[in-house]
């Protein structure tokens, strides 16, 4: 079993069978983390994964932001935008996969330790894009 990190969702798009479950979260993840005063950076995004059909795990992360927590508690003032945004996002791709065969589901394939690589997405799918229209 390998685990493979897509760059660019169209590329994450095109490895999925037809009706391939897809497992779709907004994960907060610790990007950065200074011990002295409990300070922490984290990164959100819509996590994708699903198990291809040699049991490999395929995944692709579309990062929306960050924020700072002090203490476990975010002091940033716009982190309750990120979230939203990301809500935001995963409700569209949610939308997209459904559209385009694929079955989206709630849930997390755990990766471990691993980096993950940031992906881009289309135009399409963002929010300003939407907002324009």
């Amino acid at each position: 079993m390998a685990i493979i990190q897509f760059t660019q969702f169209e590329d994450f798009i095109n490895e999925l069978s037809p009706q391939q479950i897809v497992r779709i979260e907004v994960l907060g993840t610790v990007e950065a983390t200074a011990s002295i005063h409990n300070v922490a950076r984290i990164g959100l995004g819509v996590h994708l994964r699903t198990l291809d059909e040699e049991g490999n795990i395929l995944a692709c992360y579309l990062r929306t932001g960050s924020y700072q927590e002090v203490n476990g508690r975010p002091v940033s003032e716009n982190s309750q935008q990120i979230w939203d945004q990301a809500e935001n996002l995963k409700a569209r791709i949610k939308d997209f996969l459904a559209k385009q065969g694929f079955q989206p589901r709630p849930g997390v394939i755990e990766l471990g330790d691993i980096q993950l690589l940031r992906a881009s997405f289309p135009d399409n799918l963002r929010e300003d894009h939407d907002a324009a229209q």
